[in-house]
């Protein structure tokens, strides 16, 4: 039987039970991160109030509440909420000194996914921060500089990023459940740029 923090579907009696026993918890926090997060594929909205709670009592586990957060707005298709959250995950994770790749990557890719222009800047400045530093671009990161440069108008160096990112993102989709909604998007829009 599962741990009491680990359901992937909710319901009423289990909301019930979960409160009862988070109410007692020494650590609600990362209680609420858990079930937040096992709850992301099949109950994105109820994963949201869950990690949105966690992110709420701004401790430890914040940056990757916000982060999950992030994940469970763009399965229920509200990307500018999840650019919000993936702000707030960045903050959290520059003030405690440790930015990882998966919240700057996901922030690239909800940025070019919005067609966030107010933003692009700051998006090409990262990932030309990234080559400065000698790190490879991830693959998400070149799909997303292919959408903000077809956006800007450079159809040529947008193709030439889209071509180099379809076969891998291909496979990525077929692998990665936690951010699929988001990886079949960008592969759809990657598809126009390479066929224009």
């Amino acid at each position: 039987m599962a741990e009491w923090y680990r359901h992937h579907r909710w319901d009423p009696e289990i909301e019930e039970e979960f409160e009862r026993r988070l109410s007692r918890s020494k650590d609600p926090e990362q209680i609420l991160k858990i079930q937040g997060y096992e709850l992301l594929e099949h109950e994105p909205s109820m994963a949201a109030k869950l990690l949105r709670r966690c992110a709420d009592l701004n401790g430890e586990w914040a940056a990757a509440a916000c982060l999950y957060l992030a994940q469970a707005h763009v399965r229920m298709d509200d990307l500018r909420s999840a650019l919000v959250a993936l702000d707030r995950a960045l903050a959290e994770q520059q003030a405690a000194g440790r930015v990882q790749t998966g919240a700057r990557t996901d922030w690239l890719l909800v940025v070019a996914l919005l067609k966030a222009r107010d933003r692009y800047s700051e998006a090409l400045a990262c990932l030309l921060e990234l080559r400065e530093a000698g790190d490879e671009a991830l693959i998400e990161e070149r799909a997303a500089e292919a959408l903000i440069r077809v956006d800007l108008g450079e159809a040529e160096a947008a193709r030439a990023l889209a071509r180099g990112a379809m076969d891998e993102l291909k496979a990525l989709v077929s692998e990665e459940s936690a951010h699929s909604a988001l990886l079949e998007n960008l592969l759809e829009r990657l598809g126009a740029i390479e066929s224009a």
